[in-house]
């Protein structure tokens, strides 16, 4: 019993005590609930915050990863991105504003030109050229390029030969300046005459004096008279007429021509010698001896050419085949005095051309400024006398043997607008040699010049710029290059254009 009663007892004791014992784990639930935040609340305040700068660097660390996750999507890109195009807008608007400030410059250097050249011209006693008066009346006009094709008094068979193949004529030449800004011109000057009155003693400059009784003084106011005094006015001659020639015998003299009274005829006489003779001097220096006018015979037909066809540029130049560095020099003044143009050419008469092709490859290089391009030779610098091309200041280009330095072939070539200007405004001190395409080559080779080489300048004659042409790379000019020019052009040319011509829809739709 009594073993029975204490199993029972401890039975009824042990569920006391897991009574007890389901009690206890709510309590203790809810005692480790409070020190979980006691605890928590004790860590908050005993912790240190890190610091700001190391945030910071493991923020930009994590935001640099994610701009190479997201891309564009990031604000902060796309506001870097429109600030790079709006510096990049600035920075494109500064240019242009150099550019335009350039260009106004060089417009306004070529008026100054224009001035200088249209003033020394008036003092040196040289008449203006129709074009140079005709500009400074209208205003220089605004073109793409002007093309001066070198001619002589004798190539009227050649002018026509281009005029029928190249060269558009009539109201397709207003087009083409009109709408493409392209000028074409033949290019001439003026014969040479020598005036000779040996039946009054003088015979050229110096004069044969056939009056030994006369003295140097003397002899020297008859020729500033002669080459002064041409009268229209006495005998209805009009200019260059020997017959309308007042003339003195001495100073005072006898006049020779009595229906000129003779008050009137020793004042002409004073007047002309005092006006004349203060610019001998200079007259002597640039050897002025041949006095130019243009009423002989070959310049009223030039006249009358121009009349017709209207497609002339007239030059104060006395023509010769020696004076082709000279005229050179007065062109490149005379068409820059005339027209504000991008380009200015020079071409032969007997080379063909096609006209958009050279527009199209000047086009490439419109913000070049000094610019030279053609077809790039050199040669041996011939000493010997006699020989065709001979130099003579072959001793400038250093011992025998020697070569020229590079420089453009003379059947074509064409100078930007600020080498044409410059030309013009130092035309007087550029040194001329035998050859015009050396002179050329020589008063740039100490400037800051682009020089181009494009063969496409100098092609073939018909096989050469055919095969080209059928391969789609038209010429530019075609010539002989036996001939300097095409042989016979004024018989083969046609026949150039046909073959390698560019066609006439190619002038038309092109977009220089």
């Amino acid at each position: 019993m009594m073993s029975f009663r204490s199993r029972g007892g401890l039975a009824g004791g042990g569920g006391e005590i897991s009574s007890k014992g389901m009690v206890s784990k709510k309590w203790t639930f809810l005692l480790c609930l409070g020190s979980f935040c006691i605890g928590l609340f004790f860590t908050n305040r005993m912790w240190t915050m890190p610091e700001a700068n190391d945030i910071i660097r493991a923020t930009g660390t994590e935001d640099n990863k994610m701009n190479l996750v997201t891309g564009d999507c990031n604000p902060k890109t796309i506001n870097e991105k429109q600030q790079s195009k709006d510096i990049l807008g600035e920075v494109s608007k500064t240019h242009h504003a150099i550019q335009t400030l350039d260009k106004t410059i060089s417009n306004l250097e070529m008026e100054l030109a224009a001035a200088r050249a249209a003033q020394e011209s008036i003092l040196n006693g040289s008449p203006l050229s129709e074009n140079v008066v005709a500009a400074e009346s209208t205003g220089r006009r605004k073109c793409f390029m002007v093309v001066g094709i070198n001619t002589a008094f004798s190539s009227r068979k050649r002018r026509d030969s281009v005029r029928a193949t190249w060269m558009p004529q009539g109201e397709k030449r207003k087009k083409l300046e009109e709408e493409k800004g392209i000028i074409i011109r033949f290019v001439i000057g003026h014969r040479r005459i020598q005036i000779t009155c040996t039946d009054i003693g003088c015979s050229g400059y110096p004069f044969i004096n056939l009056f030994p009784q006369e003295n140097k003084q003397v002899r020297m106011f008859r020729w500033l008279l002669t080459s002064h005094f041409f009268s229209s006015s006495v005998g209805g001659g009009g200019v260059g007429d020997l017959s309308t020639l007042i003339l003195c015998s001495g100073y005072p003299s006898i006049n020779l021509f009595p229906y000129v009274h003779p008050q009137t005829h020793t004042e002409l006489c004073k007047h002309v010698y005092k006006e004349r003779k203060l610019k001998e001097k200079e007259r002597q220096r640039s050897n002025r001896y041949l006095y130019a006018t243009s009423r002989g015979i070959l310049d009223k037909a030039i006249e009358a050419e121009h009349r017709k066809h209207g497609d002339f540029m007239r030059l104060d130049h006395v023509e010769g085949y020696l004076e082709l560095a000279a005229k050179t020099k007065t062109y490149f003044a005379t068409a820059v005095a005339t027209w504000d143009a991008d380009f200015y050419v020079k071409v032969d008469d007997d080379v063909h051309v096609n006209i958009a092709t050279l527009g199209t490859t000047l086009g490439r290089h419109r913000s070049k400024h000094h610019l030279y391009i053609g077809c790039m030779k050199s040669g041996p610098v011939l000493a010997q006398k006699g020989v065709r091309y001979h130099e003579p200041e072959y001793w400038k280009f250093g011992e025998a043997g020697n070569k020229y330095f590079r420089h453009a072939t003379g059947q074509l070539y064409a100078i930007s607008k600020d080498l044409a200007t410059y030309i013009s405004i130092n035309q007087h001190v550029l040194h001329k040699y035998a050859n015009e395409d050396v002179s050329l080559g020589a008063w740039f080779i100490g400037l800051d010049v682009e020089h181009i080489d494009d063969r496409r300048l100098c092609c073939g004659t018909p096989p050469d710029c055919e095969w080209k042409a059928q391969a789609g790379n038209t010429c530019v000019a075609s010539f002989d290059w036996s001939c300097s020019g095409i042989c016979k052009s004024a018989e083969r040319i046609r026949d150039v254009h046909r073959r390698c011509g560019e066609g006439e829809n190619a002038l038309w739709g092109a977009n220089f």
